[in-house]
C-alpha cells in the first residue's frame, strides 16, 4: 500500500472481528508510528495497550458508568457553527446507514454503549503524555503519532477508530493501566481487523475502496460505478437520488475533489 492509498482509504472502524492482534504487529505499528514529527524531539508520546481481560475489566466498567448515568471524568465534545453542522451531518449518515430513527432512543443509546466498548475491538491504545508536556505545541505533536498509527495499522489489514469517548472515564483506566495522574490521558484509538459486514462500514467503505483502486481514470470509473451501484447501498443513493451531491459529501466526505457525474442511460 502505498502513502497516497493509504491517506485517502483511511475511515474510521467501528465494528472489528473478533481475530486477535499480535503483540508483534501491534508492536510494528507503535514503532513506525514514533517517526512522528515533534517539536525539539520532544517525542511526548506514551502507550498503553490494553488487551484481553484488562480491556474487558475496562469495558464493564465503562458501561456500567455510562448507564448509571455518571458524569464523565472529561467533557465532551462541543461545538458550534459550520463544525457543529459537520458533525451533525456525519452523525446522520451514520444513523442512516445503521437504520437507527432519529426517535429511537433504545437504539441510540446502544450505539452509545459501543463507543464505550471500543466498539469491540480486540485491542485499544491509550496515549498519554506528561503534563508538563500539556501545551499547544506538543498537542500538534500528539497528532502528529496519531495519524501515523491510523496509517501504520492499515499497512496489515488493521482498521482503527480515534475516540475521545475512550477515555470519557479515566478512573478505570488509570487503575487497569497503571497510568499515573502526573500523566495527561489524550484519546484511544480501537484497533483491529475490520468487520466488513458490519452496515456502517459496508455501506461506504468497499465502494469507497473501489473508487479509490488505481483502475482507470476518474471518468472511467464513473462510467462503470452504475453498473455496481445494486451491490452497493450507498451507490445507489448517489447515483439515483437528486440530492446526490450532497449525499456523496456526507458518506464520502473525502471525495469532495471529484465532479458528480448523474447516471447514465
Amino acid at each position: 500500500m502505498d502513502i497516497r492509498q493509504a491517506i485517502n482509504d483511511r475511515r474510521s472502524i467501528r465494528s472489528f472481528t473478533r481475530e486477535p492482534v499480535t503483540q508483534e504487529t501491534l508492536r510494528e505499528v507503535l514503532t513506525l508510528a514514533t517517526r512522528a514529527v515533534s517539536a525539539v524531539n520532544a517525542q511526548p508520546w506514551e502507550f498503553a495497550v490494553a488487551a484481553g481481560d484488562v480491556l474487558e475489566a475496562i469495558r464493564q466498567d465503562n458501561i456500567a458508568f455510562y448507564d448509571q448515568d455518571r458524569p464523565t471524568d472529561i467533557p465532551d465534545i462541543m461545538v458550534d457553527g459550520i463544525y457543529r453542522e459537520r458533525s451533525r451531518e456525519i452523525g446522520k449518515a451514520l444513523f442512516a446507514a445503521m437504520g437507527i430513527e432519529r426517535g429511537d432512543r433504545a437504539r441510540r443509546n446502544e450505539w452509545g454503549q459501543r463507543g464505550f466498548r471500543f466498539f469491540d475491538a480486540p485491542a485499544v491504545i491509550i496515549l498519554s503524555m506528561d503534563q508538563m508536556l500539556d501545551n499547544t505545541t506538543f498537542r500538534l505533536d500528539m497528532g502528529c503519532v496519531i495519524q501515523n498509527i491510523c496509517t501504520a495499522a492499515m499497512e496489515f489489514g488493521l482498521g482503527t477508530c480515534v475516540e475521545h469517548q475512550a477515555v470519557m472515564y479515566q478512573e478505570t483506566l488509570r487503575r487497569n493501566l497503571h497510568i499515573p495522574e502526573n500523566k495527561r490521558i489524550v484519546c484511544g484509538i480501537a484497533i483491529g481487523y475490520p468487520d466488513w459486514e458490519f452496515p456502517q462500514i459496508r455501506s461506504s467503505a468497499p465502494a469507497y475502496r473501489w473508487m479509490r483502486s488505481p483502475h482507470g481514470a476518474v471518468s472511467e470509473l464513473f462510467c462503470l460505478l452504475p453498473l455496481f451501484s445494486p451491490y452497493f447501498p450507498a451507490l445507489r443513493m448517489i447515483f439515483h437520488d437528486p440530492r446526490a451531491g450532497l449525499l456523496m459529501m456526507n458518506i464520502f466526505p473525502k471525495l469532495q475533489p471529484y465532479k458528480y457525474v448523474p447516471t447514465l442511460p
